[in-house]
């Protein structure tokens, strides 16, 4: 969905490990990740001339890291490629593990946010 000069954007694919009874991604076995997204996605920015962007993702606990390292090298592309463009990631919870959000804390995105769109009664944890 694009709007404006904002783009909302998915990251490394759209099937994933988790079957929240809310979203409406399909919980299958993801694809391996494509380490050259981050350059087409970093590019396509460019290409539209995107003052703000919005990336979020699917969840990836079939990978050791979450899937940390590739937002790392996701957003440290973009800013690489597009370095007046500012950015928001959506990333997953990484299971709760402080280390692996302190990956992506390091690549200083502009906001930091996580997807709370249902109640606690459709999530207890």
């Amino acid at each position: 969905m694009l709007e404006c000069r904002h783009c909302y954007i998915y990251d490394y694919g759209e099937k994933c490990t988790r079957n929240c009874r809310f979203c409406y991604v399909k919980a299958l076995k993801p694809d391996p990740l494509d380490w050259q997204e981050p350059l087409r996605l970093a590019e396509s920015i460019k290409l539209l001339k995107l003052k703000h962007c919005v990336i979020t993702s699917v969840a990836r606990d079939d990978v050791s890291d979450g899937g940390a390292s590739f937002w790392a090298k996701t957003i440290r592309t973009i800013k690489e490629l597009n370095p007046d463009t500012t950015m928001e990631v959506l990333i997953p919870d990484f299971n709760n593990n402080h280390e692996l959000l302190q990956i992506v804390i390091d690549e200083k995105p502009e906001v930091i946010s996580h997807n709370l769109e249902t109640v606690e009664r459709l999530s207890p944890k």
